[in-house]
């Protein structure tokens, strides 16, 4: 569905050319700061990103293991975003 060199680097890559080399792009560990997010917490929480999908920077991908949440990169055919959340159909 993508190719696997639009990743972030390639992403960081663009936006240089762009605006520059004086572009440092997101300071996403101050964002998580100011939004709250590095100190998520809760129980039976389920964070998913299907590997070809685009927003699967923004989300969370690894937790360790000893947290009640969880989360996964889902490898699968077409797996886009939020495609392993579909119905079950008959070619699964």
């Amino acid at each position: 569905m993508r190719s696997k060199y639009l990743n972030l680097d390639y992403f960081r890559t663009q936006c240089t050319q762009i605006y520059g080399t004086a572009f440092k792009g997101p300071n996403t560990y101050q964002t998580n700061l100011m939004l709250g997010s590095v100190d998520l917490w809760g129980t039976n929480i389920y964070f998913t990103n299907g590997v070809e999908d685009g927003w699967k920077w923004a989300g969370i991908q690894t937790l360790p293991q000893s947290s009640t949440m969880k989360a996964e990169v889902i490898d699968c055919e077409n797996c886009a975003h939020c495609v392993e959340l579909y119905d079950e159909k008959p070619s699964d």
